[in-house]
């Protein structure tokens, strides 16, 4: 079970409700949980603890639209497909449907995508990667039309490991 006690944490990243406009992102290093991304600004971080495990956010929110990253410390992780399977059905289960699950590598890493319709009608998309004990979740918020914003797969794709 500890394999997904992460998972009401990752849940409540999915929750946040906001937008980042279209503007010059930069690369920003955040050596403390050994990754980079681009970011349209510096984001706001924060901790917090759920369930007794605890989660570092960076979060870049405006009026239109939000990217995140969380980062939780989980332990090891024996079968990541496993893992990934148990958030691919929260999804379900509260609501959602699954348009689509790409399992891939980030850099070695192992690492799951799913793009899904929220309850509400919203196209979102939620990249999860698991490396060293930390599941890393990429996080956007879709636009005014409820479909990706185009500048998304941007930030996805920049996101990578610190040595």
């Amino acid at each position: 079970m500890r394999r997904i006690a992460w998972l009401p944490a990752v849940l409540m990243v999915i929750t946040a409700t906001a937008a980042v406009s279209q503007t010059t992102w930069t690369r920003f290093n955040f050596a403390p949980d050994k990754f980079s991304i681009n970011f349209p600004r510096y984001p706001q971080i924060t901790e917090s603890e759920t369930n007794g495990l605890k989660m570092r956010t960076y979060v870049v929110d405006d009026a239109a639209n939000m990217v995140i990253v969380a980062v939780m410390p989980v332990g090891e992780v024996p079968d990541t497909k496993q893992a990934f399977d148990a958030v691919e059905t929260s999804r379900k289960a509260k609501g959602g449907l699954v348009l689509s699950r790409r399992d891939f590598t980030v850099q070695g890493a192992p690492a799951s995508e799913l793009v899904f319709r929220s309850a509400n009608g919203s196209i979102l998309m939620d990249r999860i990667i698991y490396r060293e004990g930390h599941l890393y979740q990429l996080f956007t918020t879709p636009g005014p039309d409820n479909k990706a914003q185009p500048w998304a797969g941007q930030f996805y794709e920049s996101f990578r490991f610190l040595p």
